[in-house]
């Protein structure tokens, strides 16, 4: 509960502003910042100040679908002193005071993909040496998804992260007229394994989904000509793994009551 012991901004300013777009993201017409002086963000939803603030993924908060359709720029001072490790607990006094925001918190039970070690135990080798955060993480294209130093449970937060984006796109034929078939739920890591790995999943995509780039990996080579998996479910087969679908329950948020102009600056 917050209360007049709760730190917060010295300074708070929040203004109007436009959806960010992809257009505006390519060519870098945002702005955004999180440090030990400063938190500002020039296109924020007010959903995405909420999952700042209580650190909880978008897919966790249930409320009004305004509060994805509304957009701010915020930008707030820290008191000397003070670290961006403070700067959620400042957000929500401020999303409490200047928005009226109350919240409570509740389970839902929801469709997910379970993330499970097969009948034939995991094929998975353990990384060797010390962990790069510069090469750490993964990336991916049509038909490979390749992850360094990873454990299971960030893969899975990986691939959830990307479950939102997937879930939003129509599940259309390819030109060679497979479907195309990608994690569009949550994954929950299941498979009790602890250690950390290199994981490259291969799998033949369907013609016309495109070559793809990776991430901080660059340009991934296409998958193996003599993989015979055809979709990423077949690839963690291929590894000893199973993905399948399943329920979890998981926390959410739950929005009482939130305005969407807030009070003056």
């Amino acid at each position: 509960m917050l209360d007049s012991q709760t730190p917060e901004f010295e300074v708070v300013s929040i203004k109007p502003a436009g959806k960010l777009t992809m257009a505006m993201m390519d060519a870098r017409q945002f702005h955004s910042r999180m440090d030990n002086a400063a938190f500002e963000e020039s296109n924020a939803s007010l959903l995405d100040l909420i999952t700042i603030a209580y650190n909880i993924n978008w897919d966790r908060v249930s409320g009004p679908s305004w509060m994805n359709e509304q957009f701010y720029a915020i930008a707030a001072k820290l008191p000397g002193g003070s670290t961006k490790e403070q700067i959620p607990v400042m957000l929500q006094k401020v999303l409490a005071e200047r928005f009226k925001l109350s919240i409570h918190h509740d389970q839902k039970v929801q469709r997910v993909y379970l993330l499970t070690v097969a009948k034939d135990g995991s094929k998975l080798k353990e990384s060797t040496g010390e962990i790069d955060p510069a090469t750490q993480g993964c990336n991916g294209r049509p038909g490979r998804y390749r992850c360094r130093t990873v454990t299971l449970a960030l893969l899975a937060g990986n691939l959830t992260a990307m479950s939102g984006m997937y879930a939003a796109m129509p599940i259309t034929p390819a030109s060679d007229g497979a479907e195309t078939r990608n994690i569009d739920l949550p994954v929950i890591d299941q498979t009790g394994l602890k250690g950390v790995y290199d994981i490259d999943l291969q799998w033949i995509p369907p013609v016309g989904t495109g070559n793809g780039r990776g991430g901080r990996g660059g340009k991934l080579p296409p998958p193996d000509p003599d993989t015979k998996a055809t979709s990423i479910f077949g690839a963690f087969e291929a590894l000893g793994l199973k993905l399948q679908p399943g329920k979890h329950a998981f926390d959410i948020l739950v929005v009482d009551h939130v305005e969407r102009t807030p009070s003056e600056n």
